[in-house]
């Protein structure tokens, strides 16, 4: 009797785990996918933003802020003078539209700097953030 109920249960539209697998696979192949494209759209920005004759590699550590917000910083060189000296590397916050992070609302720049185990963002406005630099390593997007 639960062989039937079994059958009918999959009959009746509920994804075995064989499917759930396949679906999740592909759910996760996707967001690879994605998260490649944000990559390279990340290191457009910073190559956009790097001073002339700036010839390191670029590299980008992000954390997701929260569900639609996420927070880069690279090795890349402050391009803001007044900030530069004292916060000498770029980052980006980016906003999504939702939680797919496939289409950018908004963006803000910043610089930052380490501040004993924590990065120090300096925003253009004057206001700082600081969050431990663990942060960016435990969710690493390069």
């Amino acid at each position: 009797m639960k062989a039937d109920k079994g059958k009918k249960f999959a009959k009746g539209g509920c994804a075995s785990k064989a499917d759930a697998k396949n679906i999740a696979k592909k759910e996760v192949a996707g967001h690879e996918k994605s998260m490649h494209k944000m990559k390279k759209f990340w290191i457009a920005v910073l190559i956009a933003l790097a001073p002339d004759g700036y010839a390191a590699e670029p590299k980008i550590l992000s954390f997701d802020y929260n569900d639609i917000v996420t927070i880069s910083i690279s090795n890349m060189p402050c391009p803001q003078d007044k900030l530069a000296k004292t916060h000498p590397y770029v980052a980006i916050a980016v906003k999504y539209t939702d939680k797919s992070h496939v289409k950018v609302a908004d963006t803000m720049n910043a610089c930052w700097t380490h501040k004993g185990d924590d990065i120090e963002l300096q925003w253009p406005g004057g206001d700082k953030s600081y969050f431990p630099a663990n942060y960016f390593l435990i969710k690493a997007t390069l």
